[in-house]
């Protein structure tokens, strides 16, 4: 059997590695040149890399060319794909060479043959990037592709007899993964905001990272609200209407997965020494805030009789959500405002309101400096 194989370093014929030629993401190239620049390209090396081999066997002669590549991310089609498993299933998909596509083998000439590629290992960190923007060449322009596609809290890479795996892969080590982050894209093709959901721990609690916001979130929030695909408006048009369809504009783009073999060694706890002396500054100083409004808001409304007003409530809330203050809602309620002022009408004052928002102007300015 003649096998030809070609070392990862060479150029790959076109069209031959889809996983190295899609795995161009412009943020990876800049974190692995950051890595090699600062000298530790072997930890990017040992977190995020992976192989593969794609091949091309002829079906009436005895000769295989084949390639081992390396890759730091995998790029996935959504099109006709409703998971990441369908995905998966896609990409070692065998593509048959004949009629007029024959593949050129040496000294064979143009033969009949079967291309794919099959995974050699995966990465600790395995990154899966979801290709949501594509050119339409009818249309001239770059459009966003919002169909609903489905990711799973845990990722089984050596399912149905690792059929995702080479002949050469080390079947001693177990491919279960489990999600560690969901990127997301809200918006459209001419733009948009990008955020993220994450578990650093691994642990039930998600935290979503949105610029320097972060709050707590459910798993629904992170996974199914994040699928894409159709949504329902809330609010019932009539008896005998059926409500419009909208597409959900804000979906996941790159998903990131841990081995679970290897968590223990990726996910580890931040003392406060791994954090950089100026956000610790910071971090006082928004505390500090976060008690003297805490205590301001206390002392404005004395517990005397009767329940906050829900104007009041409103205003509170929308402060604290704004700078990511912990008021808890039931002791909110547990606040009450003066007796003597329990029959009225406007049960809450003008004056106390301009009071309140004064409060919040100090604030504001007292944030600026941090």
């Amino acid at each position: 059997m003649h096998n030809k194989v070609h070392p990862a370093h060479h150029h790959y014929e076109r069209g031959h590695c889809k996983a190295c030629k899609d795995s161009k993401h412009p943020y990876w190239l800049l974190v692995i040149s950051v890595f090699h620049h600062l000298g530790q390209g072997q930890v990017a090396k040992g977190t995020h890399n992976g192989n593969i081999v794609s091949f091309i066997e002829c079906i009436n002669v005895n000769y295989t060319s084949s390639r081992n590549e390396s890759f730091y991310d995998i790029q996935f089609d959504l099109k006709g794909c409703r998971d990441v498993y369908a995905s998966f299933d896609k990409y070692v998909e065998v593509e048959r060479l004949e009629g007029d596509n024959k593949y050129q083998a040496e000294q064979y000439g143009l033969q009949d043959a079967k291309k794919g590629l099959l995974f050699i290992d995966f990465p600790p960190v395995l990154q899966l990037q979801l290709k949501r923007f594509e050119y339409d060449f009818l249309r001239n322009t770059l459009v966003k592709i919002n169909d609903r596609y489905e990711f799973p809290l845990q990722l089984d890479l050596d399912r149905d007899d690792g059929k995702y795996l080479s002949p050469e892969a080390n079947r001693g080590v177990r491919n279960l993964y489990t999600l560690h982050s969901v990127l997301v894209h809200s918006g459209g093709e001419q733009g948009g905001h990008y955020y993220a959901y994450i578990r650093p721990t691994l642990s039930d609690q998600w935290y979503k990272f949105d610029d320097e916001k972060v709050t707590k979130e459910d798993t629904e929030k992170a996974l199914e609200e994040h699928y894409g695909g159709e949504e329902f408006p809330e609010t019932n048009l009539g008896f005998n209407n059926t409500p419009p369809r909208f597409n959900k504009y804000s979906n996941a783009y790159m998903l990131v997965y841990i081995q679970e073999s290897d968590k223990d060694k990726i996910i580890c706890n931040v003392e406060e020494n791994d954090i950089a002396e100026h956000l610790r500054e910071r971090l006082e100083k928004v505390t500090r805030f976060t008690k003297n409004f805490q205590n301001a808001f206390r002392e404005l409304i004395p517990p005397t009789g009767e329940s906050i007003p829900p104007l009041f409530m409103g205003i509170v809330h929308c402060y604290c959500s704004l700078f990511t203050i912990d008021i808890d809602s039931q002791e909110l309620e547990k606040c009450q405002i003066p007796s003597e002022r329990k029959n009225s009408k406007c049960p809450m004052k003008i004056q106390e309101v301009m009071l309140l928002m004064n409060l919040m102007g100090l604030s504001l300015t007292s944030l600026r400096s941090f």
